[in-house]
Parts: structure tokens; sequence; C-alpha cells
């Protein structure tokens, strides 16, 4: 599973680094004492920078003096405002809404907040990026640019020298967490005209980066174990099936019992371990209550299907280092058998090991004001509910809770904010949508007509319905409002193994005598290897003089090889149905300085087909096709034309076909800036007004 890939480079808080040899344990004492130094150093200079940026008019006059000095920023004309900024720019970004759900709702009256915004201004179905996959298309959101600029490609990347695969959505370097992608977002074009923006989780923004205003990150932000969200599940039954999203931990059914809590891993002189916390539980049966035990915490008394409150918990991973945590238990059953689920470890918002705000106090002051709060950038409880662990109950529960601390902290800024941006993400529809589209898809190998929550994904749109409500009634009378999706939405029905169709087709080897090939690409013959996949329909060449023991020429050879490629997935079906819509040449749809580093190819699916999980990791199975039995029965990984998302405003819309690149423009539009330095240059899409 995708949450248990590393992130590059990434060193659990404290750790140092993981060693080796008969100096480890010297070497990790000066290692935490250096990070240590560095962490204060890294502090200082980022409360430098913040200053800095907010001489705001200060900043926009020595840029002008560059300017007259021949010194114009990258690729287009010098912004400036043409007028100073009368109101607010309010954008709300809503994951996932589709227009193939949204537009009946409104035809039946049953959005009211968005048709009175329709009808204000306007709506369109708004073009999502190539691949539709969130992280890229909220890159493209941000930036206004294609991936070749900005350098994002996939949930998942290799280096091509080694094969090695990890988690596209941080990356860490020499001990120090980077910006993943290397486009410039609206928010610091914003800033540097003195125009201030809060922006509330935009996917892709960790660690957060200095800016004129308030900054918490979004989706790329890891748990406490360096994951997209890893689960604990204590239970006294016997375990069933092996788990790809969490750990299993079985216990005695009993009266009392010690059992850990799994933190970060610490360096030792020959490696490294987990560190752990000791967790009472005292169970009783009679009554159907469990009390929990987590040391500096009160007791807590939960029955079935009651969450906790947020837990804190310290780890200690590193010599003068602690790590702070925060997670929510859930009682699933206390009788006949112990079923307790423990949340992924979010790192506390009141003291985060790594910069997930800007200025670094921001997360602290929001948890002051609106309460504890899940800080992993996808924080919803998906692969326990993939993995039968959690019920769709407490998912649906958990979800609507973190939309109403979302929408406190949006009304908190909408409060402070008079002039300027102010952004808001909110995953609702998503991440509803991918765990309960088999609810209402009839040839879904899941479909479960009668299940109590098969309106799940109406009654969330509703709920987005009513969060617009509650935002249309703070706005003043300047202020530009657009909501958005980066995509939109589609069933998932049949898994698609591109790596067992590249093996059935020639183009990938497996070692000698192997039918089928593991993960992480392990069991691949590089010698004979033309072509693979990995990610959610990426496919690589393993040309020469790229990747490490690459085969395939570039030039001619490796031009033939794309188009063969892309003639041959025409062609593949499922008994009478085409299986992919349109194969694209990477050369083809990503331009740009980072395009050397996109896929050869990108594979566009055809509705209710998904590159499989196997392919994201690089797996060959056995079969090329396999039905999709999962709950996660929802999916937007197909081709961009399939999802299109959706565009309200409350100022009319002129283009009949925006898409997302054009986003960022026209956010420095409504907000004064010139319109002929917005058009070309670094921007691949235009204005709307």
């Amino acid at each position: 599973m995708l949450m248990h890939l590393p992130i590059p480079g990434y060193i659990d808080p404290g750790s140092g680094y993981v060693l080796v040899g008969g100096l480890g344990a010297l070497l990790a004492v000066l290692a935490s004492v250096v990070g240590l130094l560095l962490l204060r150093a890294m502090a200082f200079l980022r409360a430098v920078i913040v200053v800095w940026r907010r001489m705001g008019r200060w900043a926009v006059t020595l840029v002008c003096a560059g300017a007259l000095l021949g010194v114009a920023p990258k690729g287009g004309a010098l912004m400036h405002l043409e007028h100073p900024v009368a109101g607010r720019v309010v954008i709300l970004g809503m994951d996932g809404m589709s227009p193939d759900i949204l537009e009946p709702l409104l035809a039946a009256g049953a959005l009211p907040h968005f048709a009175a915004l329709r009808d204000q201004g306007g709506y369109r179905r708004l073009a999502t990026t190539n691949p539709p996959q969130s992280p890229v298309a909220w890159a493209g959101f941000a930036t206004g640019q294609n991936p070749g600029k900005h350098g994002l490609y996939d949930f998942i990347r290799r280096d091509p020298r080694t094969y090695a695969l990890s988690l596209s959505t941080a990356t860490m370097v020499g001990g120090t967490f980077q910006p993943v992608i290397t486009g410039k977002r609206f928010w610091s074009y914003a800033g540097e005209l003195g125009v201030e923006s809060a922006i509330l989780a935009c996917p892709v923004t960790f660690p957060a980066e200095p800016i004129r205003g308030r900054m918490l990150s979004g989706m790329g932000v890891p748990d406490i174990l360096g994951t997209e969200g890893t689960f604990t599940y204590y239970t006294s039954a016997a375990i069933d099936g092996v788990d790809t999203g969490g750990r299993v931990v079985q216990v005695p059914y009993a009266t009392s019992l010690t059992t850990e809590l799994f933190g970060p891993r610490r360096a030792t002189g020959g490696g490294s371990e987990q560190t752990t916390v000791p967790l009472l539980i005292r169970l009783d049966p009679d009554r159907h209550t469990v009390q929990l035990e987590l040391h500096g915490n009160p007791r807590v008394t939960l029955r079935p299907g009651e969450w906790s409150d947020w837990q804190s918990v310290t780890f200690s991973p590193g010599l003068f280092r602690k790590v702070k945590g925060i997670l929510q238990f859930y009682l699933v059953e206390a009788a006949p058998e112990l079923k307790l689920y423990a949340s992924p470890i979010n790192f506390d918002p009141r003291d985060p090991a790594f910069p997930i705000a800007s200025p670094p106090g921001y997360a602290k002051a929001l948890a002051e004001r609106v309460g504890l709060f899940y800080t992993q950038g996808m924080p919803a409880d998906t692969w326990s509910v993939n993995e039968g662990r959690l019920g769709y109950a407490p998912f649906l529960d958990r979800v609507r809770r973190m939309t109403e601390t979302r929408a406190k902290m949006l009304d908190l800024e909408l409060a402070r904010v008079t002039r300027g941006i102010v952004f808001a993400y909110f995953d609702a529809a998503d991440v509803v949508q991918h765990m309960c589209w088999r609810f209402t898809d009839p040839a879904s190998p899941r479909y479960a007509p009668d299940d109590p929550h098969r309106a799940a994904i109406s009654d969330t749109y509703r709920r987005m319905d009513a969060l617009l409500g509650r935002v249309t009634a703070q706005l003043q009378p300047d202020d530009t409002l657009l909501v958005l999706s980066d995509h939109g939405f589609g069933p998932f029905r049949r898994a698609a193994h591109l790596n067992a169709w590249l093996r059935d087709h020639g183009y990938l080897a497996l070692q000698d005598g192997l039918d089928s090939g593991g993960d992480l690409l392990r069991d691949v013959d590089w010698t004979r290897t033309r072509a693979y996949a990995i990610g959610f329909g990426a496919i690589y060449l393993n040309l020469r003089g790229r990747e490490g023991r690459g085969i395939v020429h570039p030039g001619a050879e490796a031009d033939a090889l794309t188009a063969e490629l892309i003639a041959r997935l025409a062609a593949w079906r499922d008994g009478e149905t085409p299986v992919v819509r349109r194969a694209y040449a990477g050369s083809a749809i990503f331009h740009g300085p980072r395009a050397a580093e996109a896929p050869d190819l990108v594979v566009g699916f055809q509705r209710g087909y998904r590159a499989s999980w196997e392919t994201a990791l690089g797996a060959a199975p056995r079969e090329t096709l396999a039905d999709n039995e999962k709950a996660w029965s929802g999916d937007h990984l197909v081709d961009p034309a399939l999802v299109p998302g959706i565009l309200f405003a409350n100022r009319p819309i002129a283009a009949d076909a925006p898409t997302l690149y054009d986003l960022a423009p026209t956010i420095l539009r409504a907000l004064g800036v010139d319109a002929a330095s917005l058009r070309g240059g670094d921007f691949d899409g235009t204005p709307l007004w």
C-alpha cells in the first residue's frame, strides 16, 4: 500500500541517521546534537524570511528596481497591481466534486447555495490535469503550470538509476524536508505585491513555506511514522488476512492487559529500532466498555461505537529529543472479542517536529482556537475501511468532524483577513466517493444497494452546499468567490495490472522461472525489459543512459517503442470492452524545465478501469485484469476527459472551457494584477476575467 512507501530521505524525527558500524552510537549522539543546532538555525532563518517578506511594499520596490536594471522575473512581464486590492479572493477547494453527481442534484433543487452562486455568477465544468491525480491537479491549480514545469507527475516516483520507489508528496534531503514542486504558487506572487494570504491545507504545501500571511500544510504531511497514515488495530480475535495499511496486534482477552503503541524508529549502534509507549487496556465485558490509560493522559472510557477525544503521546527517538503526537481511539467491540482501533499518530500541532505551518506557531494558534486537529495530510481512515478494521459509521463520522474543524479554521480567517486571499481545502467528497461509490453502482463487484450508508455521497454534497452557504454569509461586497474541484469521479470496477500486460506482450521480463513479480520491481530482469510501469498509469522505458540498467537506445528506437506501446494499449480489450481510452506520449503532454523527469507514457483508462494497487508499487501479478473487490470502489484515475471538475464563481465566467491551469492567473487577476503580465510566460493558463 502507498502509505508504507518511504518518503525519500525520511528519517524518523530525532533519530539522526540509521547507522551501521562500530562508531554508530557515537555518530548517533553527534547527529542528534547537530540536528538540534540545525533545527534552531532553521527556525531563526525562517523567522528572518518571514520578517523580510512582510516588508510588503519595500519588496515590490526592490523587484521594480531590479526590472529597471534589466532583471525581470523569469518567463514573463513584471507583475503589478492596476489598483489597490479592494476586497478578498475567497477560494473553496472541494476535492473530487463531480459534475456527474452535482448537476442532477442541482436540477433537483437539492443544492440551493450552489444554485444561487451559479445564478449570481457562473458555473462551468473544469478540465483537470493529465494525469488527474490529486497532488498533480492541485499543484497545477496553485502554479498554473503543467508537471513539466512544477515536477510532480504521480503519487509514486522512482529513482531511475536504482529503480527504487518512494512517495512523491514529501521529500527530505540532508535531514531537512524540501519543497516537492518547483513552480511558484499564486500566493507567492501575491506576497511580492504586498497582498496577504491565508492558505488552509492546500495539497503539496509541505513543508510550509514562509509567506506573507499564514499557511497550514496539507496533503504531503506524513504521520509520525513517516507514512501517509498507518493505523494500529488491537484484537483478541484470530487475525484474518494481511493488512497493508496498518499494524494488527493480537492481545489476550483479559480484564487487564498492557500492550504497546508504536512510534517512530530511533537509531541504534547497528541499525534502528521502533520506539514504543505502554498502553494499558482494562476490559469490562459485562458493561461492554474499555478503559484506556496512555501515559500523560486522563483515563478514557469507551463504549462500542465511540471515538475518544484526541490523546497526546510523546516518544523519545533520539538523544535529548521528544517527538509529540496525537491520536484517537475507536472501540469496535468489547465482547465477545476485543477490537480496538487506534488512528494513525499525527504530529501534535502544538509542537510539531517538522514545519507544518507558517509562521511556525500558526498550527499551535489554530489548535488553541478550534481544538486539536489532524495534521496528517491525508487523514481520512480509508484504508482501515478497506481492510475491514473500521466500519462505515465511524469513518463517515470522522470525515464530518474533520470537515467541521476545517470550517472553523476558515471562519477564523474570514473574520481576520479584510483584503487578500483566503483558501481552504475540503476532501470530504473525494474520500466518501472513494469508499461509498459501490452503494449506487449496479456494475460494481461489491454493489450494496441496501447498505444503510447508501446515501453517503449525496449527503456529503448537501453538506458541502451548507458549507458554501456558511461562507457566502460572511462575504463582503467587494469579495470574489471561487469554488472548484480538482477532478470529477467515476466507478472503479476492474483493476488493470500494467506490468502484467507489459510482460504478456514482451516488453517486461521477469527473472527466470517466475510467472509473477512482487512489488518494488524486485523480480524484474532488467537485461530483457524494455518498459515498466509504476504509479497509477505511468510507463517508463528502460532507457539506456537514464535508467541504471537501461537497454533501449534514446532517439529513434525509443520513439518507435513509444508509438508501438500507444497503439497496442489502445487495442487492449476486456472481452469486448476497451480498457484504455487513450495512451499519451509524455513528450506530447509535458513541457518545461523538468520534463526530463516525466513518464514516457501516461495511460488514460476507460470508465470503470484503473491501474491496480499492485501496479502502483511495481508488481506484476499473473493476470492482467481483476475485479476490484475492495471497499474503495470509486476513483478518478482514468482518462482526464472523463473526470472534469467543477467551477463556480460569483462573477460571470466568460470562458466556455476553463482548465485548472487558468485558476492561478485568474486569482491574481481578481486581485487587480494587470492582465498582460498574466498571459503566457510561466503560466499554462490564462485569466478567466
